[in-house]
């Protein structure tokens, strides 16, 4: 079976959300914040690919104004959220990352890649934000980058547990991980032995965080949560988890079982904080 980074993700988020979402794959509304970040996404990825920050604020710029470009149109604006602020606040996280990283020693490797690699008799695949060699010689290492532009900030054990980074960090000790990357197979020889570090990037607060290591204990995790995913699937038993902070704004509140006889009171909570009425 193929799993993605994101669908195990959101399945460890809620399992009902996960049936609408990869399941049956029922559209979903997006959020402003949602948009945003595409949009910074994107030009991060121009700025990682060419050195020029100018070049990469015009592009933010230009996606902002136009989502289409991307397919990143907003349905949802949250309370206290503008256009202008989250613009203004887009071109500063675009110039502070340009600031941090000029004259780091580091050798960009990829950005925005897509891996698909095997996991036992599964297959897992995803998208990797950044990948750079930071060191060198002896002391290189292979840092995984997830770039981060919302303003929550997790505790160092959210981020030793999180299995996104478990996946990106299996993969890339895999020779399939590095096929569509230039010289991937040489550098693959290269750094197989090389340490890996995750890190989660906050845009927000323009600060690095190291995920913390992972081991095979890790892998086995990753392998049961697989394997209760592929269980639920066949039984088709998706149990919601209730939670109001991830109700209040999952795309599906109208179809929920778990939210169905609340779903007037959970509609109006979201215009008011929408609206801020």
């Amino acid at each position: 079976m193929r799993f993605s980074a994101s669908m195990i993700k959101t399945w460890m988020d809620c399992p009902q959300q996960a049936k609408f979402k990869s399941v049956l794959k029922l559209p979903e509304a997006r959020h402003a914040k949602t948009s945003y970040g595409t949009c910074v996404h994107d030009a991060l990825e121009l700025y990682n690919n060419s050195g020029n920050v100018e070049a990469a604020v015009a592009r933010f710029k230009d996606t902002w104004e136009d989502p289409s470009i991307l397919r990143a149109e907003v349905d949802i604006w949250p309370q206290n959220t503008s256009w202008g602020e989250l613009r203004e606040r887009g071109i500063k996280s675009i110039l502070k990352y340009h600031e941090d990283n000029k004259w780091a020693t580091r050798t960009i490797v990829a950005n925005e890649h897509k891996f698909l690699v095997p996991f036992g008799e599964h297959t897992l695949s995803g998208f990797v934000d950044n990948i750079e060699i930071t060191g060198s010689g002896a002391n290189k290492t292979l840092e995984i980058i997830d770039f981060k532009t919302s303003s929550y900030t997790p505790s160092h054990l959210e981020l030793r547990m999180n299995i996104q980074f478990t996946i990106y960090m299996y993969a890339s000790y895999q020779p399939e991980f590095w096929a569509d990357i230039p010289n991937g197979m040489e550098l693959f020889e290269k750094l197989k032995d090389a340490p890996r570090r995750g890190t989660w990037y906050s845009l927000w607060n323009h600060k690095r965080t190291d995920v913390g290591p992972r081991n095979e204990l890790d892998m086995e995790r990753l392998y049961r949560a697989m394997v209760e995913i592929e269980r639920a699937l066949k039984h088709e038993v998706f149990v919601p988890n209730i939670k109001g902070d991830s109700c209040m704004w999952c795309s599906y509140t109208n179809l929920c079982p778990a939210t169905i006889p609340l779903a007037q009171e959970v509609e109006i909570a979201k215009r008011e904080r929408i609206t801020g009425n």
